[in-house]
């Protein structure tokens, strides 16, 4: 399913997360800052310095994996690799948490796929992660929401950047008793219901 985002939110959301990045008064947390820097390098903004800045701090597990995803956007794949190994040596979280960043082990293991997969294809831990996020994803009644966004995000940049075999799609989207199979090749369009603050309507 393609979808453009507009471009007037968008810069406005680039414009918040630089503002967090180069934060100098201390108001954003070490872990805000970094969550920032790699939502800047998706958008090809030029971010290196601060990648460097932000590995000098005390950093969480998840903190650095997104420094890796960061420096792998960006190409530093030497770095990055370093970045991953700091991020392996640090503390797994235990438990889901229910406040505060939301870390839970599900959630950094999916950051450590989609880390390991952007500086190098060929890991042998990402067949291990790919099989152990799946079964994740077939239970989202047992993972919080920003659990099942991170599994199903790290699981579709895997797929996405997969080349396609041709086989027949075995990925289907129902809604409302309207079954659409999803083929990596096209882009699909819903009719779907749209909810709004005045009630229910019908959009695409």
């Amino acid at each position: 399913v393609g979808f453009e985002p507009p471009q007037l939110p968008l810069r406005s959301l680039i414009r918040y997360a630089k503002e967090i990045l180069t934060d100098s008064r201390g108001r954003a947390s070490a872990s805000e800052r970094v969550y920032a820097a790699e939502v800047l390098s998706r958008a090809q903004e030029p971010i290196s310095q601060w990648l460097d800045s932000l590995s000098d701090l005390p950093l969480q597990r998840e903190d650095w994996f997104r420094i890796t995803i960061g420096l792998g956007e960006t190409q530093q794949y030497e770095k990055a690799t370093i970045a991953l190994a700091r991020a392996l040596a640090a503390p797994e979280p235990e438990q889901r948490e229910f406040y505060g960043w939301l870390r839970s082990p599900q959630r950094s293991l999916a950051l450590e796929l989609r880390a390991r997969w952007l500086i190098s294809k060929g890991d042998a831990a990402v067949p291990l992660l790919q099989s152990r996020l799946t079964r994740e994803a077939l239970e989202p009644n047992t993972h919080s929401t920003q659990e099942q966004a991170q599994v199903l995000r790290a699981l579709a940049e895997l797929y996405r950047s997969k080349p396609w075999n041709g086989e027949p799609s075995r990925v289907h989207v129902t809604v409302e008793q309207t079954e659409v199979p999803i083929l990596p090749d096209k882009t699909s369009t819903l009719d779907l219901p749209i909810v709004t603050a005045s009630g229910r309507s019908r959009g695409t």
